[in-house]
């Protein structure tokens, strides 16, 4: 049983490590993207638009479990970092979730701006 779970473990383990690393390949190869365009590299691409529950539900689950947290509901705004969803916001309670590896600070309030504007 102990040997069950400590595969468990580290099969999970390394899942993590190559979701981590692909993930991190990915924002690089977008940054030496943006060097070579001329855009310096240090700028990130922000969207703020209304989340379709249909079409950004897979999104919506990966962002509230990473956040330990239930899905929104309701009408959802949600702010994207270089095309990749960061943080979500319901506009019924105004709760928050955000993926907690991730500078989301200065999205969370940008969030609230767009919600006072919509409602």
């Amino acid at each position: 049983m102990y040997a069950l779970i400590t595969q468990m473990a580290n099969d999970r383990n390394a899942e993590l490590r190559r979701d981590a690393s692909s993930r991190r390949i990915g924002r690089l190869a977008r940054r030496r993207k943006a060097a070579l365009r001329g855009g310096g590299g240090a700028t990130e691409e922000v969207t703020v638009r209304r989340l379709d529950p249909a079409s950004d539900h897979t999104a919506l689950v990966r962002l509230a479990g990473r956040d330990s947290s239930d899905v929104p509901e309701g009408e959802i705004i949600g702010a994207e970092l270089d095309g990749s969803l960061v943080a979500a916001m319901s506009l019924s309670d105004h709760r928050v979730v955000a993926d907690p590896f991730t500078r989301t600070d200065s999205l969370r309030s940008l969030l609230e701006l767009r919600a006072g504007q919509l409602c």
